[in-house]
């Protein structure tokens, strides 16, 4: 998937663009609440990070609610679960849950004096150690 599929799936057009380094470039959707992150070289989606104010409900199983929730309910949901799922769990430098096996990072998002929790969504060949904020395609983007 492309930048203009993305676009005709949200049926919006981005509100920003950016290019944070020789690799990634990012498209924000203000509307929907998702930060797009794609490979610069092939324009492919690798990454979509959902805001935790605006941003679309999301379940994971069913179970869980990710988004616009206090982090210490969506973190320790999976630190209950995570063996169950068959996933290792890894804390970030920041604190943050992530999943390699399910290209999955739990942040947070500051909303006035308060955290809420977001997610955000890696593809595959993205996904080793996509939580950690200096080694992975999406350390220094300021979306961890």
């Amino acid at each position: 998937m492309d930048q203009s599929d993305v676009e005709k799936a949200l049926d919006e057009q981005p509100s920003s663009y950016g290019q944070y380094n020789s690799y990634v470039r990012d498209a924000r959707f203000s509307k929907v609440g998702v930060d797009t992150l794609y490979d610069a070289e092939t324009g492919r989606l690798k990454a979509v990070a959902v805001d935790a104010l605006i941003g679309p409900r999301v379940r994971f199983l069913d179970e869980v609610e990710l988004i616009g929730r206090p982090p210490s309910e969506v973190a320790g949901w999976f630190l209950d679960n995570h063996q169950g799922l068959g996933v290792d769990l890894r804390i970030n430098q920041c604190g943050d849950p992530a999943f390699d096996e399910l290209g999955l990072v739990l942040s947070t998002q500051r909303a006035g004096d308060h955290l809420l929790s977001r997610a955000i969504f890696v593809a595959r060949d993205w996904a080793e150690r996509c939580g950690d904020t200096s080694e992975s395609p999406l350390s220094g983007l300021n979306i961890l």
